[in-house]
């Protein structure tokens, strides 16, 4: 990782920076908010994101550094540090420090890349019928906006506050996570994290997993007049998408929140041709309880059947991606408990059905949720948006469980609970 420091002071950390503490209950309202001050806030929001929204950074290929090094401008002289943290040509990590003295490291993260448009004039914000309709505009673009929005907000507030607040928006979450996965490797310290995407705004403990494969079939070529004379890689790749598609179904009939799909299948080489080669990859998502490994093991069990049923056939099976691991946090971590209290949350949210940069944060022993603007259900769509009030209330959110979790609780910053994980 090649970092572009613009700024920063350097992180302070007493003694007890590396203690959880349990979230406190802040209330954050817009009771007594002028018009000027509500319309102030959305103007910010909306300028923010469709700033965002403009910059191309389609993944593939990625090139995310623009809206790295737009960020860094747009905090330059808010935060403490800004820094642009290169992980491959073009692409980049920002990550915005805010330091207010000893006490525990809380983390707002998001990704600046996108899902690839067809349409170009995606790219072009336009605000319609109180939404903001954009490639991004939900999934992540809007949650980066809201992030940056709260930040500001609690640097204004330093008094209040102890610790240190991390805003990261990193690269490739779409792909293979291979921005937060730079942070975690080069020594990302964060006792409890957000990660925005999109959730409707209602916190979110749980998520599905993801393990991607590439089947390639062998048989053998022949001339398309005498095909008994070969072995029909195609015909072997038809019989293993009908067991994917079976499989599907058991996982649906089991109760499981995993599935299973065939999405993109590449074979034969001419016309006259019987084809000596097709490629299937394969999508299983993993739901909580899964593993990735019985997973797998599960595939290539149905995998065998299909060869052996067809004399001279031959199968590589083979990662086509990152594997993702699902996870439950629980809704009984001191951690979590508190993030719903001071939400005014009763339970957390559904199951969140997509894949995101969350499970690499747990998996380096970071307590994270997942919160956000938007909907998956308009998340890489062509009508994709985001509510604009949707905006305002995550700016909010975001403000209150870093309030929460970095409010000082007594005039030399006692913690209200110091406590584990």
């Amino acid at each position: 990782m090649v970092p572009n420091v613009r700024r920063g002071r350097g992180r302070h950390h007493g003694d007890d920076a590396a203690v959880p503490v349990r979230l406190r209950e802040v209330a954050i309202t817009s009771e007594g908010s002028s018009s000027s001050t509500v319309a102030a806030v959305q103007s910010r929001l909306l300028s923010d994101a469709s700033s965002l929204i403009r910059i191309r950074s389609a993944n593939p290929p990625g090139r995310e550094r623009p809206v790295a090094e737009w960020l860094a401008d747009r905090l330059e002289g808010i935060a403490d540090g800004v820094s642009v943290e290169e992980i491959a040509e073009g692409r980049a990590n920002l990550v915005a420090t805010f330091e207010f003295g000893p006490g525990p490291t809380f983390l707002l993260c998001s990704h600046s890349d996108v899902v690839p448009v067809q349409d170009e004039g995606q790219w072009d914000p336009v605000v319609h019928d109180g939404r903001l309709i954009g490639r991004g505009a939900c999934d992540a673009k809007g949650a980066v906006a809201a992030m940056i929005e709260a930040c500001e907000r609690l640097a204004e507030r330093r008094g209040e506050l102890r610790g240190t607040l991390i805003l990261a928006c990193v690269a490739d979450e779409e792909s293979d996570a291979e921005g937060v996965l730079a942070l975690v490797s080069h020594g990302l310290l964060a006792d409890a994290a957000i990660i925005g995407e999109p959730t409707s705004n209602i916190a979110v403990l749980s998520s599905r997993g993801a393990v991607r494969l590439a089947v390639r079939f062998h048989g053998r070529a022949a001339h398309a007049s005498s095909p008994s004379q070969g072995v029909n890689a195609i015909y072997g790749a038809a019989r293993f998408i009908l067991a994917m598609e079976s499989l599907d179904a058991e996982l649906i009939a089991r109760g499981s929140m995993g599935s299973c799909a065939a999405t993109v299948v590449d074979g034969g080489s001419k016309l006259n041709v019987v084809p000596e080669v097709c490629t299937v990859h394969v999508d299983r998502r993993l739901g909580p309880g899964e593993t990735s490994a019985a997973a797998v093991c599960e595939i290539e069990s149905r995998l065998s059947r299909v060869a052996d049923e067809a004399p001279g056939l031959a199968y590589e099976l083979s990662p086509a991606g990152i594997t993702v691991e699902a996870f439950d946090l629980g809704a009984d971590l001191t951690f979590t408990t508190g993030l719903l209290s001071a939400l005014g949350q009763p339970s957390p949210g559904p199951i969140f059905r997509a894949v995101s940069d969350a499970p690499h944060l747990i998996a380096a022993g970071i307590p994270t949720a997942i919160l956000g603007p938007g909907s998956l259900d308009t998340a890489h769509s062509n009508s994709e948006f985001v509510d604009v009030q949707d905006l305002e209330v995550a700016a909010d959110l975001y403000e209150r469980v870093a309030l929460a979790y970095l409010g000082r609780a007594g005039p030399h910053g006692t913690p209200v609970v110091s406590t584990g994980r």
